[in-house]
């Protein structure tokens, strides 16, 4: 799907094209109340947070499990970095998969 941009007010854009839609804002563009309310924001987000949004986007993906046979030290090698290995396996497959030749 291509990406696409657009101006929702003065110096605030919505991109589409990707699982969940991104909200850019050009804070040089806003006014002074804008800006006095943005300043308030963060985007850290708790675990709990970031796994209910997991769930959302597999849910929006439909992910099929599967069963696999994985070399030992390739599942070693992903688990090492911690919670979240078989994500990270499907972040890895996802990135060659898009720059993969056909």
């Amino acid at each position: 799907m291509p990406y696409s941009n657009e101006e929702k007010s003065a110096g605030i854009y919505t991109v589409t094209g990707d699982i969940l839609p991104i909200q850019v804002i050009d804070t040089r563009r806003l006014s002074p109340e804008e800006n006095l309310w943005l300043r308030d924001l963060d985007n850290r987000l708790d675990a709990a947070e970031t796994d209910r949004i997991t769930a959302k986007i597999y849910k929006l993906e439909k992910a099929v499990q599967i069963g696999a046979y994985l070399d030992a030290d390739v599942i070693e090698w992903l688990q090492s970095g911690g919670a979240g290995y078989q994500t990270r396996m499907n972040a890895i497959l996802r990135e060659a998969m898009l720059h993969s030749v056909s």
